[in-house]
């Protein structure tokens, strides 16, 4: 039942060059940089079942109204496919007069946002989702919109905490088909890096988190695969 879900996407790109979009499903993010994050990370990790109240979270919230927003307003799907996704970030597009625009990425699912309520999650099991995407990409391809919400001089670029107005414009730039789920090893997810940082020319990243987000991936699936044959012990 953990809270935001999150998706991720590799573009082959001609030449055999690659780019990521890493998103999930809530609209912001809940701190602005990159030392309120370490310091959020840390108040959850010392804020067990078993910790002292007030936690070290409960600290933490009360000075980032933010961050208390944010786990607060959660949604729970009733699929992975029912849900919007918004990209972590932003990212200035620059076309071929040299103009710059600011976006940041949307997924809106086709089936439309299906949540579920207190009382129905109770009933789900751990492992609800895994168990419904794969019965309902068995039946019928499963689709989002691709958008780039583009900003306005007024938005913050960077400070991924604070979410553009719904009224600014949408570009739609695509439509992403799941048709069928892939055969999946522990080994193939420990060699699997989403570099959201690394962008085709035209594209540049425009706010420090993305860059952050791109070390941590990569130091994160490092760690994973020195340990994983210690564990496997």
């Amino acid at each position: 039942m953990a809270n935001p879900r999150g998706m991720a996407i590799r573009f082959e790109l001609p030449g055999g060059a690659s780019t990521d979009l890493v998103a999930h499903s809530f609209n912001g993010f809940p701190v602005s940089d990159t030392d309120d994050l370490r310091e959020l990370l840390l108040a959850i990790a010392a804020s067990g079942p078993c910790a002292a109240t007030p936690t070290a979270l409960d600290r933490f919230l009360e000075f980032h109204p933010t961050a208390r927003a944010f786990l607060a307003a959660q949604k729970t799907p009733a699929s992975f496919a029912t849900i919007s996704y918004y990209g972590v970030g932003s990212f200035k597009f620059i076309n071929a007069k040299g103009e710059g625009h600011y976006v940041r990425y949307q997924l809106v699912p086709e089936a439309g946002e299906q949540l579920l309520t207190d009382e129905e999650r109770e009933k789900q099991s751990a492992n609800y989702l895994m168990d419904e995407i794969k019965a309902r990409v068995a039946a019928a391809p499963i689709g989002f919109a691709l958008y780039a919400q583009v900003a306005e001089h007024s938005d913050r670029i960077n400070d991924p905490s604070i979410a553009w107005p719904d009224n600014r414009k949408r570009v739609l730039l695509g439509r992403l088909e799941i048709k069928r789920l892939t055969a999946n090893t522990a080994e193939e997810d420990r060699t699997l890096v989403f570099n959201p940082s690394d962008v085709p020319t035209g594209i540049e990243t425009a706010d420090m988190l993305s860059s952050f987000y791109s070390k941590a991936f990569r130091l994160s699936a490092k760690e994973e695969r020195d340990v994983a044959p210690v564990a496997r012990n």
